[in-house]
């Protein structure tokens, strides 16, 4: 299947895409949902995924953005269809910190109704979990809706999506984190969906179940995707790292057994991380899509959300000899 193109969702046209309600999209238990999303802008929300009508009391399930003052995403189930027996659960990945309008995200949470638990992961990655959460989901009679959900009665008003959207794909079980991270880089599921929306030029769904959506306000498609399927996908481990020091600006820290980075103030020492790939494996003619680095992440000292920033190091540096300075 080629892979071109996205669904471009304009805020100002309440532009989104739906199903009428059915048996396959009324998920009562354990469930995956996951997106490719590019936002162009941010409101107060934007729903990504739902099956949710708040001024109707039909509330089932639906992950979204929060407002731009907390940029997180939510995950919120209803157990009756009533703001009474909501319950929601936010990740700790904080969004639109500088990169909005110019990054594409994979987004995705996983729902376990016995536990009242979901895991939040971003590109691949586990990000946090979420506890305390109702263990059934109301069987609502609300639409399934890509990029909005309703929150009024009657005609509603929309809570809308802005930006671009693909690979969109729903599951009635708990995909493992492995699971996870190979759909984020895959172009169509392995993993048996009960919906699944490449959104690549069409509506069509490629679960196998028929469930074609309904465009709503004339959305386009743009020729932009998160990344190619064509070529070859190569992993890289680290071939050196080592981090270094301000408070200890000639000591070399190549031989370490773990690697930091982060300050706690502007009056204590500042530590930062180097990481080397070696490329040789890769043509020189090669064209690359798309990368994804990711880290395991193993402590923090602080109980704030983070935000750790890459950069390509331009000066020549080994591991046994990188220092401050």
């Amino acid at each position: 299947m080629s892979n071109t193109h996205s669904l471009d969702l304009e805020l100002s046209s309440n532009q989104y895409a739906k199903l009428a309600d059915n048996a396959t999209m009324s998920i009562t238990g354990n469930m995956t949902l996951m997106a490719w999303v590019r936002p162009e802008t941010m409101v107060a929300t934007m729903s990504i995924i739902s099956k949710y009508d708040s001024g109707d009391d039909r509330r089932s399930y639906g992950l979204r953005f929060l407002g731009a003052g907390t940029g997180a995403l939510q995950f919120a189930v209803s157990s009756d269809g009533t703001s009474a027996n909501l319950t929601s659960a936010d990740s700790n990945y904080i969004f639109f910190n500088g990169d909005l309008a110019v990054a594409w995200f994979h987004v995705a949470v996983t729902y376990n109704a016995a536990a009242g638990t979901c895991k939040f992961y971003v590109n691949g990655a586990l990000d946090s979990t979420g506890a305390s959460l109702k263990t059934s989901i109301f069987n609502s009679t609300a639409d399934f809706r890509i990029g909005a959900d309703d929150n009024t009665s009657g005609a509603g008003s929309l809570i809308p999506f802005d930006g671009l959207i693909k690979h969109v794909r729903v599951f009635n079980t708990e995909l493992t984190a492995a699971q996870v991270l190979a759909e984020a880089h895959a172009s169509t599921s392995a993993n048996s969906p009960v919906g699944a929306w490449e959104l690549n030029n069409d509506l069509l769904d490629s679960s196998g179940n028929g469930q074609t959506l309904t465009a709503v306000g004339s959305p386009v498609f743009a020729a932009t995707v998160p990344f190619a399927d064509s070529g070859t996908t190569v992993e890289l481990q680290a071939s050196i790292d080592a981090y270094i020091d301000s408070a200890n600006p000639t000591t070399n820290f190549g031989t370490a057994t773990e690697i930091n980075v982060g300050d706690s103030n502007a009056d204590t020492p500042l530590t930062r991380t180097l990481i080397k790939f070696d490329l040789s494996s890769i043509p020189s003619t090669a064209t690359i899509n798309s990368v994804f680095l990711i880290l395991t992440f193993i402590g923090d000292l602080s109980s704030s959300a983070r935000v750790f920033n890459v950069y390509r190091v331009l000066r020549a540096w080994t591991e046994a000899g990188a220092t401050w300075n």
